[in-house]
């Protein structure tokens, strides 16, 4: 019914965590496909060794390799190779509670209308702060922007709603997996939350694509936010340039005078065009966030009626 596909890059001894995870799953039954993504840490002897001690004709594993850099060819890899109904994706710096499967697959059974299931997530920070990361099964454009609803790690999906969306775009580097969610509800999958107690924990490594370096986060925001537009409704267009807003406003907190004045740049560009509202809420935003502010999402959705 439901195959696990993890991408591995460089993750020898992280991996090893996270497959221990699923060893400890108390469901009898599920499949998994381990891609490794170039790895030059040893990663793929890391998979071998697990697949040998723990492939079954009940829970089979397979383990691939795919060259092209980068998670979304990894995962699209796995997805090709994928035969059951249902697919889960994973992070391989994560951890699965013991019977987080066993609940996937008895969400799968009790909501036979959904195409896609999410539910609840620990995140634990690097300092060891854990806070609860969201799945929002209404409005999800605009909890996928805003709340990054469709983090990998909180969904799992029809195998047929995940290619008839395009599967995941190998050209996205960031926000890859929130750009495929909006795929997928603009498609007309319909999603459901499983409630309860959450069973995954996702852990943040100092090592992230999403980390900004020297400010290169706003450049490399651009390709998403421009591909999500475009799923999203007319009137939902505004979303994107507050989410650039409010990413231009982390980046100039605390940033050097150059890095200061090429997001005050930026966002003299996405305000122009704007009506006076909209250039107001912009400006808000980016000021909001520069000075250190919290809860503008709250705020804006307000004053958006969104």
């Amino acid at each position: 019914m439901l195959t696990i596909v993890i991408p591995v890059h460089n993750r020898r001894n992280l991996v090893e965590h996270t497959l221990g995870s699923l060893r400890q799953q108390t469901a009898p039954r599920f499949a998994t496909v381990l891609v490794d993504n170039a790895s030059t840490d040893g990663s793929i002897e890391v998979l071998r060794k697990w697949q040998a001690e723990n492939n079954s004709p009940e829970r089979p594993v397979t383990v691939l390799s795919e060259s092209t850099p980068g998670a979304c060819a990894a995962r699209n890899r796995g997805l090709d190779a994928v035969e059951s109904p249902w697919v889960l994706f994973f992070d391989s710096d994560d951890l699965m509670h013991p019977g987080h499967i066993e609940r996937v697959l008895n969400g799968i059974e009790s909501h036979p209308e959904a195409d896609i299931l999410g539910w609840d997530t620990i995140h634990r920070n690097i300092s060891g702060k854990r806070s609860i990361h969201r799945f929002y099964a209404d409005n999800a454009h605009w909890h996928s922007l805003f709340d990054g609803g469709y983090a990998t790690q909180r969904w799992c999906a029809r195998t047929d709603t995940v290619r008839n969306a395009g599967m995941w775009n190998p050209q996205v580097r960031l926000w890859d997996d929130i750009e495929l969610g909006v795929r997928m509800v603009a498609g007309g999958a319909k999603a459901v939350k499983l409630n309860g107690r959450a069973t995954v924990t996702t852990v943040e490594q100092a090592a992230s694509i999403s980390a900004n370096i020297n400010g290169d986060y706003i450049e490399r925001m651009e390709l998403p936010l421009r591909l999500i537009s475009r799923s999203l409704p007319p009137q939902a267009h505004l979303w994107t340039d507050c989410v650039r807003a409010i990413n231009l406003g982390n980046t100039a907190r605390g940033a050097d005078t150059g890095i200061s004045s090429l997001c005050r740049q930026r966002l003299g560009q996405i305000c122009s065009g704007k009506t006076m509202r909209e250039r107001a809420i912009l400006r808000f935003l980016y000021h909001f966030r520069r000075l250190g502010g919290r809860g503008q999402n709250i705020l804006l959705r307000a004053i958006l009626n969104a």
